[in-house]
């Protein structure tokens, strides 16, 4: 009896719960433009959200019947109707960022290059919903902001070289030269040819992250093209960014450190004179503050 009575108990206060989300939503004060944001911004929506859909259509059926207000059923209907899609974009932008957080950092590139259309003004403010949702918890508003900084530079990036018609036109010709390498020989040739012609730029670079990101998540390409893709991306990176000016890379490392003490600390190290050199895989660096 007494687990009889929790349940109930704890059934009425959900319906209570829903019955004020409800209220929430049909509020003048609440747009529905505000509906993404406050969706986002609750921790218990996802549990919620069929409740409070189920309920808008109880509501509307009650007052649909004989002696009801069509007017107030047919409000009742339309905010369904965009309850409904504000909580499917959501659910979209989460499983955007989710995927982005699977993935190791040095292929966010060639996930923007993939999902740019996802990536639209809604999925940026979702981010930003996800830093005041976590105001309270440095580690994950920072895992967030971090993430949202990270995925508007790339596609920043990303737009800058897609509207350059003649520098994608002659990537994509140089792309395809080096695939068409009969031998790895030929295949690793052509690779250092264009990058001693400079031709390694930011748009090769993109279509070999985009390629190397789009075999990447099917099963339907055999092992051997995604190992060619992930050689000829990881040259291509290896390149690029080997041409960077001392400062881009320093900055970048700095970003990297998620401590603020550790930032500080790397800059000043960066700013103490030394000889730029590489000892393995570490390369030294330094800079002047200016």
């Amino acid at each position: 009896v007494g687990g009889a009575a929790l349940r109930a108990e704890a059934e009425a206060e959900r319906r209570e719960l829903v019955d004020r989300l409800v209220g929430v939503f049909r509020s003048e004060d609440t747009a529905p433009a505000d509906f993404p944001r406050l969706m986002a911004q609750s921790r218990g929506w996802g549990a919620l959200a069929e409740a409070v859909f189920s309920r808008l259509d109880e509501l509307a059926e009650a007052a649909g019947a004989e002696g009801g207000d069509p007017e107030e059923e047919l409000e009742l209907r339309r905010l369904a109707r965009q309850l409904r899609g504000a909580h499917a974009d959501v659910g979209g932008y989460d499983e955007t960022l989710r995927a982005f957080f699977d993935l190791e950092e040095e292929h966010w590139e060639g996930a923007v290059a993939l999902r740019r259309k996802e990536l639209s003004s809604g999925f940026f403010a979702f981010v930003k919903d996800k830093v005041q949702l976590n105001k309270d918890d440095p580690d994950e508003l920072e895992r967030f902001a971090n993430a949202g900084a990270r995925i508007s530079s790339l596609c920043h990036a990303y737009d800058e070289v897609s509207s350059d018609g003649e520098a994608m036109r002659e990537a994509q010709q140089n792309f395809e030269h080096v695939l068409d390498a009969d031998t790895p020989e030929a295949f690793d040739g052509r690779i250092d040819d264009l990058a001693s012609r400079g031709k390694i730029d930011p748009a090769f670079l993109m279509l070999s992250a985009k390629a190397y990101s789009g075999v990447k998540q099917t099963d339907l390409v055999e092992d051997d093209v995604k190992d060619i893709m992930k050689y000829l991306y990881d040259r291509a990176r290896d390149s690029f960014y080997q041409d960077e000016p001392a400062e881009v890379k320093i900055l970048k490392y700095v970003c990297s450190l998620t401590n603020r003490a550790a930032r500080r600390e790397a800059l000043q190290e960066a700013f103490t004179p030394g000889s730029n050199y590489t000892d393995g895989d570490t390369e030294y660096l330094s800079t002047a503050p200016d």
